[in-house]
């Protein structure tokens, strides 16, 4: 029986059966749970879904309502062009300057002075990400600080609520207070 493809996107979503390759699969068990599908070996590894999820639209990064992020194409600014890769990383893991700077095809001493020919640092740059990335997690109630932290690469919300603090000088929690604060109308 098919899942409607919505109810199988983002981190939900698991392959019908995993295929790994190898002439030994140690741990099938420990891999089977992780996967939370059956595992065989095969020539190839792969994992198996059905065609028709090639189609589905691609799901958010996360089980929280991140932003939707600018939906105009990335124009000629290195600026802008950082700030996308920024944002791309982040599904994954924090990024780094060299990262950045070898997405762009650059060294980093090169791709930090053409940074500050802008007027600008990579430091800022994803500050400026991180911060717009969390006011949109944080946006959404059925994501938790711990969540929003994780998902902008900090190893706790501690250390996330710290950041947030010296960006906007209140904490996580107050500033999504303040912003789910019905407008008085009067």
């Amino acid at each position: 029986m098919e899942e409607k493809l919505s109810g199988r996107s983002g981190r939900t979503w698991v392959p019908r059966r995993a295929i790994l390759s190898g002439s030994v699969l140690q741990s099938r068990t420990q891999v089977e749970a992780v996967l939370s599908t059956d595992l065989s070996l095969g020539a190839v590894a792969g994992l198996v879904f059905p065609a028709e999820e090639l189609a589905a639209a691609n799901p958010k990064r996360s089980t929280c309502s991140a932003g939707e992020g600018p939906q105009e194409p990335i124009v000629d600014d290195l600026v802008d062009c950082v700030e996308h890769l920024i944002a791309l990383r982040l599904l994954e893991s924090r990024p780094s300057v060299d990262w950045v700077a070898a997405r762009l095809g650059m060294s980093r001493r090169s791709f930090q002075r053409r940074l500050s020919e802008r007027g600008s640092t990579f430091e800022m740059v994803l500050r400026m990400v991180l911060e717009r990335e969390a006011e949109n997690l944080l946006a959404d109630l059925g994501c938790s600080i711990s969540q929003a932290a994780y998902e902008l690469g900090y190893a706790d919300a501690a250390h996330f609520s710290r950041a947030f603090v010296s960006w906007k000088g209140v904490s996580p929690r107050t500033w999504r207070a303040a912003a789910h604060e019905p407008e008085d109308g009067s």
